[in-house]
């Protein structure tokens, strides 16, 4: 019997044994509900090959239960990344945030970047940092931004520095302000200057 007919209580109810023999197709043929039924314990036990299986569709479907556990050498491939929500990578691991590649990295929509939380931001590393595109950096809202780390934030190169809008940089901590270098703070424009407050100045 295909495994696609079965109901979204039977499939939470099958083992890991039972769901890491599944076929590449037999996967493919679950709609998202039926995905979303798999217990964090069988979906755990897929390999990289049967995850990378799965279509946009049903990687829709995947909680956020379930995406902290998904197989370590497993990364999202480019159709499966653009369809996750803000809520779904958030729910990523910090593992899983730094398996991105620069690929991954500039697959991000602002739509998706524009949701993460501090947390899944700092879990970025300097390089992916560095990976960042103006376009995905102008959408961060202000709290975002102030939730970088100093570490990180110092990462940042003069030419993304230059795309931060004056409340953007306003809203930073002094110690984060003060993490950029001379030549980064000398290259502010006059409209980021005036955005800065009178306690990141004195």
């Amino acid at each position: 019997m295909s495994i696609s007919y079965l109901t979204a209580a039977q499939i939470g109810s099958l083992s890991s044994t039972v769901v890491s023999g599944w076929s590449t197709t037999e996967l493919a043929s679950l709609n998202s509900t039926q995905l979303a039924a798999v217990s964090t314990t069988a979906i755990a036990a897929l390999d990289s090959t049967q995850l990378g299986a799965l279509t946009s569709t049903e990687v829709k479907g995947l909680t956020t239960s379930q995406i902290p556990v998904l197989s370590t050498s497993f990364v999202f491939n480019s159709p499966q990344l653009a369809v996750l929500s803000a809520g779904q990578l958030n729910s990523l691991t910090s593992t899983q945030v730094q398996d991105f590649d620069s690929t991954h990295i500039g697959l991000l929509l602002t739509s998706q970047i524009d949701g993460f939380t501090s947390t899944t931001l700092n879990n970025f590393t300097t390089t992916q940092i560095q990976e960042l595109a103006s376009s995905q950096l102008t959408g961060l809202t202000a709290s975002q931004v102030s939730g970088f780390s100093a570490t990180l934030f110092a990462e940042f190169d003069d030419t993304q520095i230059d795309e931060f809008s004056s409340s953007q940089l306003g809203a930073l901590s002094t110690t984060n302000l003060n993490s950029l270098d001379s030549t980064a703070v000398q290259g502010l424009s006059s409209t980021q200057l005036k955005g800065l407050t009178t306690s990141q100045v004195s």
